[in-house]
């Protein structure tokens, strides 16, 4: 599929919008073509295709702002688009946090199209299933799961003056492995933007290998454990902590990155020496695009739009236990003399050069945990978690894996687990729950498995 601009476009509905009265007004484009194998027990189950163009128009008059959505680019789509949009913004409470589109931006050039990815045929991805499905089936596995591959390009045109445009293509394979017992279950989710870099074999022999091992957990009873959690264990457990770092919820008072009444522990050390976590923008395993959005302030639907093509910077959030920035919504930011930049698209977290297995030699006793699931808040201000394992529980004896376990409930809290850090490896790719990721295998001291759990 050629991706087409959509700048021509843009331009007209920005220009019918402020001559029918909008002050701002802001569009963009995304068109893509999302081709999906899904397979189950071994076999494909369905392949689907869906190609669209979505435009978006945010409108504001005054500080009433609204937005509208369409798939129909004709002259008649178009036209009622617009009347919509401002239909909307002409009955919509004012905004006291609304901010103008984005002006403007330098950008630094970044990669997120690539040509293997978007040349990848129904039967390059047919037989990568295949493949996948009969190792499995050697393996007296059913493996489940998808296979995505989407090209697609974003484009924005603002009143402000702003154009932008880039395409993209993104790679993702979802995997469950289950024992035909029933016994055994592992999953494991990847994506890259370069299929010549999607390592699918690596993937299923990964969730082929711990499905497995995980068959006839043995009984151990809960407790306090030193624990060693995967990459993808990691991203699930400290992303709550992450979306809590947010300078506005910390400076009311809101957050446990308060420090008093206006202020923030922004430069404090708040974590082991070896906690460094930075979003990137420039980096050959996380690639992604040049400029992003930073969401409407005062829960905007249209100010998202306002803010995309605020430029993505790399940005370091914690540099050895010290917390080094927040996030601030455009608003926020230009309130207290800031320079605002989109939310960042990925996160990493540094390891060492250990291995995974040099930890575990490490553990007198212990809990290796492959990953979590169905992990929520019990105390925002805390930051404390609940949670389960699952697919993949093991007991550590005396520097080895000696076999499954039950699964526990968890009740932790990752600012509290990040100052109990005992070890980390090498960082390893993975797609997280929420955001494509660089995370290492952790060992934490002292974590709280507070409750036996019949989950597989």
């Amino acid at each position: 599929m050629k991706v087409t601009s959509c700048d021509y476009l843009l331009s007209d509905l920005i220009d019918r919008a402020r001559r029918r009265g909008a002050e701002h007004a802001a569009a963009t484009c995304e068109t893509g073509h999302t081709a999906t194998i899904r397979f189950a027990q071994n076999r494909v189950t369905q392949h689907k295709t869906h190609t669209d163009t979505t435009i978006t128009l945010a409108v504001a008059i005054g500080s009433r702002e609204a937005l509208a959505q369409s798939n129909q680019v004709d002259a008649d789509g178009i036209a009622e688009l617009v009347d919509r949009a401002l239909d909307l913004a002409a009955n919509a409470p004012e905004n006291t946090e609304f901010f103008p589109p984005v002006t403007p931006q330098e950008y630094q050039d970044t990669t997120a199209w690539f040509a293997s990815t978007a040349d990848l045929s129904l039967i390059d991805r047919a037989r990568t299933v295949g493949h996948m499905c009969s190792f499995a089936s050697e393996q007296n596995i059913d493996l489940f799961g998808n296979l995505e591959t989407t090209i697609g390009e974003t484009t924005i045109v603002n009143s402000a003056g702003l154009t932008a445009s880039q395409p993209s293509t993104f790679a993702k394979l979802s995997l469950t492995a289950r024992t035909r017992t029933g016994n055994g279950s592992a999953q494991f989710h990847t994506s890259e933007a370069d299929w010549n870099r999607l390592d699918w074999q690596s993937a299923v022999n990964r969730t082929i290998e711990t499905a497995l091992l995980s068959r006839n957990p043995a009984a151990l009873a809960p407790g306090h454990y030193d624990v060693i959690l995967s990459p993808k264990a990691i991203s699930e457990y400290i992303m709550f902590m992450f979306w809590a770092m947010d300078a506005r919820m910390a400076e009311s008072g809101q957050s446990f990155f308060s420090d008093g009444p206006g202020k923030s522990r922004c430069g404090s050390t708040l974590f082991h020496p070896s906690v460094t976590l930075i979003s990137h923008a420039h980096h050959p395993q996380l690639p992604t695009l040049k400029f992003g959005q930073a969401f409407g302030s005062g829960g905007s639907s249209a100010g998202s739009v306002f803010s995309l093509g605020l430029p993505l910077e790399t940005t370091p959030w914690i540099t050895k236990g010290v917390v080094e920035n927040l996030r601030y919504s455009p608003y926020y930011a230009i309130r207290n003399g800031r320079r605002p930049v989109a939310y960042p698209l990925n996160i990493a977290m540094e390891g060492s050069d250990r291995s995974r297995d040099d930890l575990i030699r490490d553990i007198r006793t212990g809990v290796l945990i492959e990953s979590f699931w169905y992990v929520n808040p019990t105390d925002w201000n805390r930051i404390a978690l609940t949670g389960l394992t699952r697919d993949g529980t093991f007991l550590i004896e005396n520097g080895h894996i000696q076999g499954p376990v039950n699964n526990f409930r968890f009740n932790d809290s990752p600012v509290d687990s990040l100052n109990r850090i005992a070890g980390l490896s090498v960082p390893e790719k993975i797609h997280g729950e929420y955001l494509p990721s660089l995370m290492p295998w952790v060992r934490i001291c002292d974590f709280n498995l507070s409750a036996v759990s019949d989950a597989v």
